[in-house]
């Protein structure tokens, strides 16, 4: 049996493949064996709810830069790409997480501005310091 998982994901979203891969009457190793076919990486011991997610959110993602790419970005430019991208909020709390940044209530709000701003931050503090580090060792 052949799942078109993006098919899925145009469909019903995130949430509802994710879903419907798990109370689907895929075995737990064709999941796998479909995870890997996605260039997923899963341990077997994965478990369904874990195999489901990963391929419905993994899929999902739609940011294609890596996070050091994003650091050197403007918030005008970076605000601008992830409008194009329109990643979930799903996609955009994890790469926060990975730079250490929790939004308050406030922010999720408007997660793709407070998200633009506070990479850009980041990118502009790293880029101060690595010029100033770069002068330190010519003197």
């Amino acid at each position: 049996m052949t799942i078109d998982v993006d098919k899925l994901l145009e469909w019903l979203g995130p949430a509802g493949t994710k879903a419907a891969l798990r109370a689907s009457k895929l075995t737990q190793k064709e999941l796998l064996d479909l995870a890997k076919s996605k260039n997923l990486i899963l341990s077997s011991k994965s478990t369904r709810e874990d195999i489901a997610s990963e391929l419905a959110f993994a899929s999902a993602r739609t940011i294609d830069k890596e996070p050091e790419q994003l650091l050197l970005m403007d918030a005008v430019s970076l605000f601008e790409y992830l409008k194009e991208k329109a990643p979930s909020r799903r996609e955009l709390t994890e790469i926060l997480d990975r730079f250490g940044i929790q939004p308050s209530s406030e922010a999720k709000k408007s997660l793709m501005k407070f998200a633009a701003r506070e990479i850009s931050d980041i990118g502009m503090y790293e880029r101060v310091a690595h010029r100033k580090n770069h002068k330190d060792d010519e003197a």
